[in-house]
């Protein structure tokens, strides 16, 4: 009877250490509640996530890094600053939290509010993918918190203009949700073309890497043509022309400039217009 209650207290005290754990952090401060808002049927499907549960599937994948792991991150970006040498600007400055995961996104690193949250499986090292990844996501943060600076480089450098796009919910519905671009409102001009980019899933799609990046056509007016007209972005020459090819980050300007940045800062220069015009914004911050 003894042992039967020494086991009792023991699991009993070993879930209460579990539960102080999780209660170190609500799923509401990390998780943009708007993201979750927004989530369409196929974003769900495409999750394996049921609406009336999605906070508790977060908190049960979610924790923070350990001692280690958090050391290691750390170091990192601080050889990142040293890389990044003299194209250093006082923007990069914006504090940030790091959160680890395991099965959440496709195990893609994203980023809510002022967390970047990295699969577990994701190698922590000194590479220049590694170092890519990290400036990335730390971007995404950054566009948040300093939105002038880059609705400035976007309309001003990039041809973008910010519209609410009339009956963009229909397209939305098949669209996949990026927690790191939300607002898909944004129309590209170039040439003639006006379109608005956007990542549709595909008719076959199992999970949130199933999809293809298109350019949806707008008329004139900015509203979008019905029946629908779209085509692959990479097959879109006034696209091509001005943000060249972009490995599958130019689905939403904050991809494409998240993208540009990390590998400018980290000194790979990329051979198109858009690049060039970057550089120069950046130069003026």
């Amino acid at each position: 009877m003894i042992q039967v209650i020494f086991i009792i207290a023991i699991i009993f005290t070993i879930l209460r250490y579990i539960n102080k754990k999780n209660e170190e952090f609500t799923i509401e401060e990390i998780i943009d509640k708007k993201y979750l808002d927004k989530l369409n049927l196929k974003d769900l499907s495409a999750r394996n996530l049921d609406k009336y549960n999605i906070n508790q599937h977060y908190k049960e994948l979610i924790r923070k890094p350990t001692k280690k792991e958090l050391g290691l991150i750390n170091n990192i970006f601080r050889v990142i600053t040293v890389d990044i040498g003299d194209k250093y600007k006082s923007i990069l400055d914006i504090p940030f939290k790091i959160y680890m995961f395991k099965n959440l996104e496709n195990n893609y690193p994203h980023t809510h509010h002022n967390s970047i949250l990295l699969p577990e499986i994701f190698t922590l090292d000194y590479s220049y993918i590694v170092k890519n990844t990290l400036l990335h996501e730390k971007i995404h943060i950054i566009q948040r918190f300093k939105r002038d600076n880059f609705y400035n480089l976007y309309e001003n450098y990039w041809n973008f203009r910010y519209i609410k796009i009339k009956d963009l919910k229909k397209i939305e519905q098949y669209s996949r949700t990026n927690p790191d671009g939300l607002d898909n409102n944004w129309v590209f001009s170039n040439k003639g073309i006006n379109i608005v980019l956007m990542s549709l899933y595909n008719k076959d799609y199992k999970n949130i890497s199933n999809v293809t990046n298109y350019g949806i056509y707008l008329d004139s007016s900015n509203n979008i043509i019905f029946p629908i007209k779209k085509k692959k972005l990479d097959n879109i020459k006034e696209f091509t022309d001005f943000f060249g090819k972009l490995n599958g980050n130019n689905y939403h300007p904050n991809e494409i400039s998240a993208d540009m940045i990390s590998h400018m800062l980290l000194g790979k220069k990329i051979d198109s217009l858009a690049f060039n015009k970057l550089t120069q914004w950046w130069n003026k911050l």
